[in-house]
């Protein structure tokens, strides 16, 4: 059932070609968007992901924020991480983990379309190694 303020934005079809097949029609159960109606019904069948829009609500709701303070201190967080990493720092967070750089040798590869070798640069990723205390939070017992 879509949440009573999503059903405004999100009307269930009007004609035929957009309804669902008569005999699936009493069977479709849209699932509930975490916290208001930030995830479209489409994308909250797909996958179980937060987006920042999400969390930002988590934050709000957590601490009694407003949602622009809130949005401001996830923004601020986000970017703290993203400038160390960026700057070749380790970011660790007690009980939550590790962001670093990890850095990828050059290596050949080979064009899938040819079969032709290629040279492929050396790079720098993002990379994340949880902490253990949220190892044990993942997989209890």
């Amino acid at each position: 059932m879509l949440h009573r303020t999503c059903a405004a934005r999100n009307p269930l079809p009007t004609t035929d070609a957009e309804a669902p097949r008569a005999e699936t029609r009493s069977t479709i159960r849209l699932p509930r968007p975490l916290s208001g109606c930030s995830q479209s019904a489409a994308s909250t069948r797909e996958s179980k992901a937060v987006n920042q829009s999400d969390l930002i609500d988590h934050v709000a709701r957590a601490t009694g924020m407003t949602k622009a303070d809130a949005g401001r201190a996830v923004e601020a967080v986000l970017g703290g991480i993203a400038d160390e990493v960026a700057a070749g720092k380790e970011v660790r967070l007690n009980g939550f983990g590790i962001f670093s750089v990890a850095e990828r040798a050059a290596r050949e590869g080979r064009n899938p379309q040819t079969g032709q070798t290629i040279q492929i640069a050396a790079s720098k990723a993002a990379k994340f190694s949880p902490a253990k205390a949220l190892k044990d939070r993942l997989n209890p017992g």
